[in-house]
């Protein structure tokens, strides 16, 4: 990515971080979602406009290194198994059930990890 798209998308992100409620109603829910989240910061987009201005493409870069490619100490790895309904109350989750997924491939097939 060029400096220049960065910029813009950048930019665009701002805008639509400042773009004003059009109606009342968007406005006081976008109020109750702060305090049904127990937040006071009634102005969070201001500020994350404001941090957003700050951020330069090399910063971007220097934290995909640092948490997201591939080898990067910082990086961490989530595995999610999903078992079928068939599973529900069985204690010996790696054993197959013969259930299949849409009909193609079977849902409890041996665990898949992901590359990386």
């Amino acid at each position: 990515m060029h400096e220049q798209d960065f910029a813009t998308f950048r930019d665009s992100l701002i805008a639509a971080k400042l773009q004003k409620d059009t109606t009342l109603r968007s406005e006081s829910s976008r109020h109750w979602y702060v305090i049904a989240e127990g937040r006071t910061a009634f102005n969070r987009h201001l500020a994350e406009a404001a941090e957003l201005q700050k951020l330069t493409l090399q910063d971007v870069l220097r934290f995909f290194d640092a948490h997201i490619a591939k080898g990067s100490e910082g990086r961490r790895l989530l595995l999610c198994r999903v078992y079928c309904s068939a599973h529900a109350a069985d204690d010996n989750l790696e054993k197959e059930c013969g259930s299949t997924i849409d009909g193609k491939e079977p849902c409890c097939a041996a665990s898949r990890t992901p590359t990386g």
